[in-house]
C-alpha cells in the first residue's frame, strides 16, 4: 500500500452535511513559501519505499492561488508521487483536470457527500455531489486522452442524513470513473437497516468493479463483508 505524507496547504471551505457539522469555515490558504518549506522537511525524512509521496490537503488544494508552483517545488524537491485532496468541483473548470496531470499529479481524492443533487443541496447547501461527479469524469477523460494512469478515490462520509443513498452514491462514483470508494461511518443510525446499506454498498462497487473499504463504525458492517474493512481495523476486531 502506497503511503502518502499529507501537506496541510490551509484549512476550512470544505463541503460536508451542515445537519452534523454546522457551515464551513471560511476558507484560508498557507503561504507557498511555508509550504514548500514543509514538502521539503518531509521529502527529506521519509523512509517509504517506493517514495516520497505528498497528498496535498487541508482546504481544497485547487483553491490555493499558487498550486502549479506548489505542485512545481514538490518535482523539484524530488516526490514520487503527488496527489490532490479536492471536492472535486475544480477538476471541471478549464484546463485544471490536463492542467495537473501535465504538472505531474496522478492520484485523486474526491470528497461526496450524497451523488444525487436534490439531496446534496439539502444537506450541503449546494450541488456539490454532482460538482465532484463532473470533476472525476472530466480528471479520467483527460486522462484517457493523455494516455496517462491514474488513480481516483471517492471519500463518502455516511450520516443519518445521507446512509440511506449510499448504494446509489456508490454506483454514481463507479459510473464518473472513480477506481475505489473509501466510506467513513458517522452519525448513523446502529439498526439492522444500516448494516444493509453498507453491505448493498459494498455490493454495488464490486458490481461495477470498484472496491468500497468502509472505516469508522465498522462494527455496523455484516460479518459477511468483513474484507471491506481497512487492515488497520480488522486488526482490531477481537
Amino acid at each position: 500500500m502506497l503511503e502518502f505524507n499529507p501537506i496541510i496547504v490551509g484549512g476550512g471551505g470544505r463541503s460536508r452535511c451542515r445537519a452534523c457539522h454546522g457551515s464551513a469555515e471560511p476558507v484560508t490558504y498557507r503561504a507557498p513559501g511555508d509550504i514548500a518549506t514543509r514538502i521539503a522537511e518531509v521529502v527529506s525524512a521519509s523512509t517509504a519505499v517506493p517514495g516520497p509521496n505528498i497528498l496535498l490537503t487541508g482546504a481544497d488544494p485547487f483553491g490555493h492561488p499558487e498550486l502549479p508552483a506548489l505542485v512545481e517545488a514538490a518535482v523539484s524537491a524530488g516526490v514520487e508521487r503527488i496527489a490532490i485532496d479536492t471536492d472535486g468541483a475544480a477538476l471541471r473548470a478549464g484546463d485544471n483536470a490536463a492542467g495537473s496531470l501535465h504538472a505531474g499529479v496522478r492520484h485523486y481524492i474526491v470528497r461526496v457527500t450524497a451523488a444525487d443533487e436534490a439531496l446534496s443541496v439539502r444537506v450541503t447547501g449546494g450541488p456539490s455531489g454532482p460538482a465532484a461527479l463532473a470533476g472525476i469524469a472530466a480528471v479520467r477523460a483527460a486522462a484517457q486522452r493523455l494516455q496517462t494512469p491514474i488513480a481516483i478515490e471517492a471519500r463518502v462520509e455516511a450520516c443519518r442524513h445521507t446512509i440511506a443513498a449510499l448504494p446509489s452514491t456508490v454506483a454514481a462514483l463507479a459510473e464518473a470513473g472513480a477506481d475505489a470508494v473509501r466510506i467513513t461511518v458517522g452519525d448513523v443510525p446502529r439498526s439492522a437497516e444500516t448494516s444493509a446499506l453498507l453491505a448493498a454498498a459494498c455490493d454495488t462497487g464490486m458490481v461495477n468493479a470498484v472496491w468500497v473499504d468502509v472505516v469508522g463504525d465498522t462494527a455496523l458492517l455484516p460479518a459477511t463483508h468483513a474484507l471491506h474493512m481497512t487492515e488497520e481495523d480488522a486488526d482490531a476486531l477481537p
